[in-house]
């Protein structure tokens, strides 16, 4: 006997329930603490940006004030969708992922289903579907000795899975327009190069440099993503930069220096209306600091200078002189890494000088290998859309 209820048919499952003793519904009042929830998940709400962390607080939140022992959530998709939260162990989880897949079975359209033998676990599911793309559902349960869930706390349910709805479409759409933003950061990327041989692959190499820095020093993956989006947009800002300095066969005047020198804060004010690139532009920003507090644009020192930052500065140098340029031909590999051993500590920040030391030199020489004609517009986006 199928032991799910949906609201469809909840006029069988009360006559049902009055007909036997013990399970009748009652109406009980709200209970004092209800405002309370509602508040917390309100203000989980507001402040969610990651889905999977909005949910396992959900989940934190329904267990509490439902008293309930296990939840999961899940995100229909084929087949099923992915569980993106879940809490508790055993036998009870086990009925709550077979409950969750019979709250979304073909057909079953309604926003709220529940068991009502008290003899059994007590389970509860409420689906949000009104979104772009995706069904949420919530589902809750406890063991007999909890008693079967009520109606004002099925509505609670309800109201925490289309609050978890909500978040789900504001992350998906987040993640648009982070993909919409990058589109055109990929297409600034390509105008650069085009602009000269010498800045052709340039970026994609100094991001793929920044990477194998970034992962060798054991940052988090989030620190590795906006390393290598910073190693790709750093020299944005020479998009400014008049041809007749910027391809200057031979040394430049202290004039024409100056004039060069804007191009990080130039490439971070390109950034700055994408939000979610804020770090990136912080980094770029901050590119031509050194370590010992002499570079610019601010004169920053150690570690105040940022974290991707510090690691484009070692990228960023180590291509431009493994690379041939309008007044020299690129140096040696060696030679190029002994520059970086000498300006550990003064130019460049000593563990990230230490960890490009380790990398392997097989994989140095592939990566100097890559030129802007191996690199299409789809490949700069895969590698700024890339996660570690």
């Amino acid at each position: 006997m199928n032991t799910a209820v949906v609201a469809g048919q909840a006029w069988t499952a009360r006559h049902r329930a009055r007909s036997l003793p013990g399970i009748a519904e009652s109406k009980p009042p709200r209970r004092a603490g209800a405002p309370d929830s509602l508040l917390e998940l309100a203000d989980l709400t507001f402040q969610a940006s990651d889905l999977p962390a909005f949910a396992d607080a959900v989940l934190g939140s329904v267990l509490r004030n439902l008293n309930a022992q296990a939840g999961l959530i899940l995100v229909e998709g084929p087949p099923g969708g992915p569980i993106v939260a879940q809490r508790g162990a055993g036998t009870l989880v086990r009925h709550l992922h077979g409950f969750a897949l019979e709250v979304i079975r073909p057909g079953a359209k309604t926003p709220l289903a529940w068991t009502e033998d008290p003899r059994g676990p007590a389970l509860v599911g409420a689906v949000a579907s009104e979104l772009g793309q995706g069904t949420v559902v919530l589902c809750a349960g406890r063991d007999s000795r909890g008693g079967l869930f009520p109606a004002h706390e099925r509505k609670l349910l309800l109201g925490y899975a289309r609050a978890t709805g909500l978040v789900a479409e504001r992350v998906r759409l987040q993640e648009s327009v982070e993909r919409q933003s990058l589109e055109i950061m990929a297409a600034f990327v390509r105008a650069l190069a085009s602009r000269s041989q010498y800045l052709e692959g340039h970026s994609v190499r100094v991001a793929l440099y920044a990477t194998e820095l970034a992962l060798t020093m054991g940052l988090p993956p989030a620190e590795v993503s906006v390393a290598r989006r910073a190693g790709m947009l750093h020299d944005l800002g020479k998009l400014a930069t008049p041809d007749a300095i910027l391809l200057k066969p031979v040394a430049l005047t202290e004039e024409e220096y100056a004039c060069i020198k804007h191009h990080p804060e130039a490439a971070a004010r390109m950034l700055a209306p994408y939000p979610t690139l804020r770090r990136e532009a912080e980094a770029v920003k901050s590119h031509h600091e050194r370590y010992d507090g002499t570079g610019y644009p601010n004169g920053l020192r150690g570690t105040s200078i940022p974290v991707g930052a510090r690691i484009v500065s070692v990228a960023d140098a180590f291509d431009a002189m493994t690379s041939d340029r309008p007044y020299r031909r690129a140096l040696p590999l060696e030679i190029a890494m002994a520059e970086v051993r000498r300006g550990a500590g003064t130019q460049f920040d000593p563990e990230a000088a230490a960890a490009w030391l380790a990398l392997s030199r097989p994989r140095l020489l592939e990566i100097g290998r890559q030129s802007d004609a191996d690199t299409r517009h789809e490949d700069i986006l895969e590698i700024l859309t890339a996660t570690a």
